[in-house]
């Protein structure tokens, strides 16, 4: 016993003079103590037990490399504090798209609002970059965004198994929000969109055409995502469908294809795919369908859609 006894005193004198022993904790700040008391309050919550909810989400990660040279690899102390800075600024009632722009370790994803997912309890038969199954979530990010009430701001916390991607801040859309994401749920706000609506439920209305092969050229007008070109700037839904009605009408009244091709779509030039029977569904489907229902040198369109045509809109010319 005697031999330990030099390394007890040393352990003693390493934790403090012997005067006060208890445990002083690391100061936090006021941002932190907030996010904490939001995610341990959120995950108290019981479930509410819906089948669906769609969140936006801004992660922070921890030890974790981002393809964006703004988002560096992040201690838990530091990732905590920069998560809690952003929480205060979307409690705040900061713009939460610019939020995830300018904060999510996770980039734009072409057609999806800003962070966006949706979440379904059950797995279905159709799939969509934005759509995720409950069981392919972190078990505390998980619980959370079935507590989330509509429109409400909270957090989820790092934690080595249970949330190891890292800070989470979530933001559940509201109803109104999600009908809004496809503009088709609401009434055409001009003639022009109306029209463009109309020519899409014509060309998904005919049978295919007797093709083994398709040549086409397209337009893409993306959603939320920059183009690539500096000209083409992330646009919101409303904004994407006018632009395709705006493009669509063009093209059918006799403008430069190509050009419009070089000057507009976010898929960028030439934007010409060769399919065939066997490949087609490499494609996104509604993209592929729209072609099929084509007659040579005729322009068509095929709208947003979550699940058929989730990238934007694709204005369709077929070349043979």
């Amino acid at each position: 016993m005697k031999r330990w006894i030099p390394f007890l005193l040393l352990l003693v004198s390493a934790c403090g003079n012997g005067n006060n022993t208890e445990f002083t904790p690391v100061p936090t700040s006021p941002e932190i103590r907030k996010l904490r008391e939001l995610a341990v309050e959120l995950l108290s919550r019981p479930d509410a037990g819906e089948q669906q909810v769609e969140v936006q989400q801004i992660q922070v990660g921890v030890n974790l490399d981002s393809s964006l040279p703004s988002r560096p690899s992040l201690t838990m102390a530091k990732a905590e504090q920069r998560a809690a800075e952003v929480l205060a600024k979307a409690l705040d009632g900061e713009d939460f798209d610019k939020l995830v722009y300018q904060h999510s370790w996770q980039g734009p994803r072409l057609g999806v609002r800003p962070g966006t997912f949706l979440i379904l309890r059950e797995a279905t038969t159709q799939s969509a970059p934005s759509v995720l199954v409950d069981d392919a979530m972190s078990p505390n990010l998980r619980n959370a965004v079935w507590r989330l009430k509509p429109g409400e701001v909270s957090a989820v916390e790092y934690h080595r198994t249970d949330c190891e991607e890292g800070y989470f801040i979530l933001r559940r859309l509201t109803d109104d929000e999600m009908i809004a994401d496809n503009p088709a749920n609401l009434p055409a706000p001009n003639e022009q969109v109306a029209a463009m609506r109309k020519a899409a439920a014509d060309l998904a209305a005919r049978p295919e055409v007797a093709a083994t092969r398709m040549k086409v050229q397209h337009i893409l007008v993306g959603r939320f995502a920059p183009g690539p070109t500096d000209a083409l700037k992330p646009l919101n839904a409303a904004d994407a469908e006018a632009r395709a009605a705006e493009l669509f009408a063009k093209a059918i009244t006799g403008a430069d294809f190509g050009a419009l091709v070089k000057e507009a779509s976010y898929d960028g030039a030439p934007g010409i795919y060769d399919m065939t029977m066997d490949d087609r569904e490499d494609m996104v489907k509604g993209f592929w369908q729209g072609a099929w229902r084509l007659q040579p040198n005729e322009i068509g369109i095929v709208p947003y859609h979550r699940y058929t045509s989730p990238f934007g809109y694709h204005i369709i010319k077929r070349l043979e």
